[in-house]
């Protein structure tokens, strides 16, 4: 019994070393030797914004092919005469008094006002060429501002640079609302947003904080297919009440 029991045990003990020899070695891999593995910089891509519209282009061309385009937009068309300066003149001041018209007194009067006039394409590009950001063939071009920049242009444009404010007794004020962007109590709270930028059944075109100059030719027809054109100046803007700090 003591014989049979060593013979197994020899048998098994050269199984084992058998195993052992045709096994190969076990060799432990740091796992950043792999490269696969190894933490790779994360480069966050560089994001190209319009200053006037805020349209973002991922690469560099894109916002250069965008302002190509642009300038072509502020070309002025072949033929197009220029008026007399006293004629421009005139005009500022007539739109600088509809738009004062708008600066209502009152907290309920806030919200988005829009002032149209008669404008013909030559006294349209004698005022605001070089501020065209959006041209549909020749009869309609869209200018843009927004924030203090376009405050600013605007008011040199304009020859006025309080053409945006109107002032009332007791410290009030009424404005032309311009923003960079929304504040963050807008951006974050729907309802906020919704109380200063009343939402319609469509998206409006014309956002909070921005001043969109719009020029556009309208046309009639009538039963004998008689056509009559005039051109129209389009202002769509946001105007807001405050009441200033007294310094007494």
């Amino acid at each position: 019994m003591a014989e049979h029991y060593e013979k197994t045990t020899r048998k098994f003990e050269l199984e084992l070393i058998r195993v052992k020899e045709t096994l190969e070695p076990i060799v432990l891999i740091e796992p950043w030797t792999f490269g696969f593995l190894q933490p790779t910089p994360t480069t966050k891509s560089e994001v190209h914004v319009c200053a006037i519209c805020r349209k973002t282009f991922h690469k560099k061309a894109g916002l250069s092919r965008h302002s190509t385009i642009i300038r072509k937009y502020n070309h002025r068309p072949n033929g197009l005469e220029r008026l007399p300066e006293s004629n421009n003149i005139k005009f500022k001041k007539l739109l600088i008094y509809l738009i004062h018209q708008k600066l209502s007194n009152g907290f309920k009067k806030s919200g988005r006002q829009v002032i149209s006039l008669p404008c013909t394409q030559n006294q349209f590009f004698d005022v605001f060429q070089g501020h065209i950001h959006y041209k549909r063939h020749d009869t309609s071009y869209i200018c843009t501002f927004r924030g203090a920049t376009g405050n600013r242009t605007l008011g040199e444009i304009l020859g006025n640079p309080v053409w945006g404010k109107k002032f009332y007794e007791e410290d009030q004020q009424t404005y032309v609302v311009l923003l960079d962007q929304l504040p963050k109590h807008l951006q974050n709270n729907p309802l906020a947003r919704a109380s200063k930028a009343p939402t319609r059944r469509r998206k409006s075109k014309y956002n909070y904080g921005e001043v969109a100059i719009e020029w556009k030719m309208k046309s009639d027809k009538d039963a004998q297919h008689n056509i009559c054109e005039a051109g129209f100046l389009f202002v769509h803007f946001w105007v807001k009440q405050i009441r200033q700090k007294s310094n007494i």
